[in-house]
């Protein structure tokens, strides 16, 4: 008792000077937590009539915030104190402004400082007619307290998102109750609402077709399609632009149009919504758009014209990672056989790291397999099984560096492409899949134009359009490139009705509104073509549109997740983290929009994955169990030999 009018003089004196800058239970009702530690000592009482007399002082020696535990004596009677203190913490201000009243006495705490009645109110006054006592806060004071503000934003969704694993599908007042981090981020989305929209633009949905995909129990309840892995369901729109072009066959007006401006349009689609329409279209001789039948033929034909013209030889390195649809696979293993080129595996997980036999050689680390010899990497830009996006531009960045130009890398974008609307651009190839884009049966391979040039042996002038013919065979499916025009057309009705919806997206500007011209969808000329490509030029609408499918698609993920993480028999086949680009660095896309897609991957220890996907269908719900065309070593790597699929 004798030390506490030195104690309480140290406490206001910190708690006056600090004020200006920690107000935070005047903002959000919260409180600081210090730990002060006190020296006690004495110094001689000069005021009073003994000389000899000494006064107790205590010398605040420093201030923990908040209190570590690492630092705990451990006494009993110290951390008896310490929960006193917590206890008392709260009692006095966390359950109070909950609303709850407590009846026990206030032990003995006592107010050393109160601030002026006017940092208690909220004021405009400014800064020069504040008394002079007060502290005004530095530039890096608010600076500071700004990025404390982004940390506690970015803190505050990891914790959402940790959070959210844990919750159970299905608990319908859990699920209204607690939003998933995307949509916190922006309080305005109504994702039930845009949900509710997207899904009427699938002839699918219908009532009239629920039945019929399924034997579900409940007819009257709504399908769920998660089988987009075999085929994406497909909106009106583009079935409609399909059919007014076999309506009206023109294959030398019609035709060629609908070509080139497929063409156009996936490029746009794909650009990542980051450029306008405008500088997609200047920057076409820079890139060939080849078309085809799928992915998998064109990176067929693709890997037997590197061959053909003699861009891989015995000499020469060939890197494919092991997480590869087989698509991006068996072309390249058939041109190394060709030719006795050395295989590489750029493995999923360590337990196949640097290991070699023969001709092969693999390691989680992509730096460890590419050499001045590399000549293909083939990569994915998302697993088909694991869902994890990949850093493609620090794919690209170390095979550009080590090869010196020479290395060429070939995406396979096409589980990724419907989740994130955007490819890699610094890749040598991209390819993807229109029907899993909610498009035709067309496929699409982009390729930079210098590239494409030297793969065909080309040398000289040689327009676009024969550029691409060189890799394309026989005549295009037109009715599949109306679709793909009219694709576009979907993503950017997305965006319009959620911009329209919401006045959170003033940041991004719309072009004007004389572009959305009317299509006429009775028949297919030459001319409306050109109108439905116009129509599609703004490229704000596919910013948005790809944001609201992100913000969707995480609550689903999350929710999922949750729920198969509460099973204890169920495995989630999934990113380990061991697949780097570099050793001391990461392969994760570092955008935090596109560092997992929701692609969910699991097995049941004692039920067939086969009887899980029958239970799933006779309830409304389309799924499917196979290997999905994934390879040997990443099935071997993940232990998945002994399930179904």
């Amino acid at each position: 008792g004798d030390y506490f009018p030195s104690i309480a003089a140290s406490v206001a004196m910190l708690a006056e000077k600090s004020a200006a800058y920690v107000q935070g239970g005047q903002a959000n009702n919260g409180f600081e937590y210090l730990g002060l530690d006190f020296v006690l000592s004495s110094v001689p009482d000069e005021g009073g009539e003994d000389s000899t007399r000494r006064k107790p002082v205590a010398y605040l020696l420093e201030v923990n915030a908040p209190p570590s535990q690492d630092t705990a004596t451990g006494l009993t009677h110290a951390e008896e104190l310490h929960d006193e203190v917590i206890s008392d913490l709260l009692r006095l201000w966390v359950l109070p402004h909950l609303g709850i009243e407590s009846s026990r006495s206030e032990n003995g705490w006592k107010c050393v400082y109160s601030p002026p009645s006017l940092l208690k109110e909220e004021t405009s006054i400014d800064v020069e007619e504040k008394p002079s006592n007060l502290i005004v806060p530095s530039k890096a004071a608010i600076l500071n307290k700004i990025r404390w503000a982004m940390f506690e934003k970015k803190a505050s969704k990891e914790y959402e998102s940790s959070w959210h694993k844990e919750e159970v599908v299905g608990e319908e007042n859990d699920r209204k109750s607690h939003k998933c981090e995307s949509e916190k981020a922006d309080s305005s989305f109504d994702a039930d609402s845009f949900v509710s929209f997207v899904r009427s633009q699938f002839p699918c949905f219908s009532a009239s077709t629920i039945t019929s995909l399924s034997s579900a129990e409940t007819p009257e309840s709504e399908n769920i399609f998660l089988e987009s892995g075999g085929g994406a369901q497909v909106p009106l729109v583009v079935v409609d632009a399909m059919s007014a072009s076999l309506m009206n066959r023109d294959r030398s007006v019609v035709g060629a149009k609908y070509l080139s401006e497929a063409r156009k349009s996936i490029a746009s689609l794909l650009a990542g919504c980051h450029r306008d329409d405008e500088e997609v279209q200047n920057r076409d001789g820079e890139q060939a758009v080849i078309l085809g039948a799928n992915a998998t033929s064109l990176l067929d034909i693709l890997a037997r014209m590197y061959v053909e013209n003699e861009l891989i030889t015995r000499d020469d390195e060939i890197v494919i990672a092991s997480e590869n649809h087989l698509a991006n696979v068996t072309p390249w293993i058939k041109a190394a056989e060709s030719v006795g080129a050395r295989i590489k595996w750029w493995t999923a997980t360590k337990c196949q790291e640097q290991q070699s036999s023969g001709t092969e050689e693999s390691s989680s680390v992509l730096s460890d397999l590419v050499t001045e010899r590399t000549r293909i990497v083939a990569v994915s830009h998302a697993s088909n099984i694991l869902g994890r996006v990949r850093d493609i531009s620090a794919v690209c960045s170390l095979v550009r560096e080590v090869t010196m130009n020479r290395g060429h890398v070939i995406v396979d974008g096409v589980a990724a492409a419907p989740h994130l609307l955007s490819r890699g651009s610094q890749a040598s190839w991209y390819v993807v899949s229109l029907h899993k884009l909610f498009g035709p049966h067309l496929g699409c391979l982009i390729g930079r134009r210098s590239i494409a040039l030297q793969v065909a042996n080309i040398e000289g002038q040689l327009s676009n359009e024969k550029l691409c013919r060189e890799y394309e065979m026989g005549t295009m499916n037109y009715e599949a490139c109306a679709g793909a025009i009219a694709l576009k057309e979907y993503f950017n009705e997305l965006g319009i009705k959620a911009w329209r919806r919401s006045g959170d997206y003033e940041g991004v500007h719309c072009h004007s509104q004389t572009q959305m011209v009317q299509i006429a969808s009775t028949q297919a000329s030459g001319d409306q073509v050109v109108e439905r490509s116009s129509a599609l030029s703004n490229s704000a609408h596919l910013s948005i549109a790809r944001t609201c499918i992100f913000q969707v698609e995480i609550r689903l993920l999350h929710s999922i997740l949750g729920y198969l993480r509460k099973i204890s028999r169920v495995r989630i086949i999934e990113d380990v983290g061991d697949m780097k680009v570099t050793l001391d660095g990461g392969c994760i896309s570092n955008s935090i929009n596109e560092r997992r897609i929701p692609i969910v991957t699991f097995v049941h220890e004692l039920i067939p994955s086969s009887q899980i996907v029958e239970h799933c269908r006779n309830h409304g719900v389309i799924c499917r169990a196979c290997k999905f065309l994934a390879t040997t070593k990443l099935w071997d790597e993940m232990n998945l030999n002994e399930y179904d699929g």
